[in-house]
């Protein structure tokens, strides 16, 4: 039972965080971006990889890059609007 109550307790401090980096994100602050695409760019070139080979396109990494940038560019478009 300690290790199902350790999980949740983590979990929700792993919430928590997210949420401070957002905030920090919306307030522009450079290191959180930096931040942001250590913790999470990986994760978003796979998720882009994984839709690039959906659609046929597994073996293009310079457009599954392309694509990931596109991705990050959107977020900040518009005032982090998305965010």
């Amino acid at each position: 039972m300690l290790r199902d109550e350790q999980a949740t307790e983590n979990k929700l401090l792993h919430h928590v965080e997210d949420r401070r980096l957002v905030n920090r994100l919306l307030a522009r602050d450079s290191v959180a971006w930096q931040a942001f695409l250590e913790n999470y760019g990986r994760l978003v070139r796979a998720r882009v990889a994984d839709v690039a080979r959906s659609f046929g396109f597994s073996s293009d990494c310079i457009a599954i890059d392309d694509a990931t940038a596109d991705v990050f560019s959107s977020l900040v478009a518009n005032d982090i609007a998305t965010l």
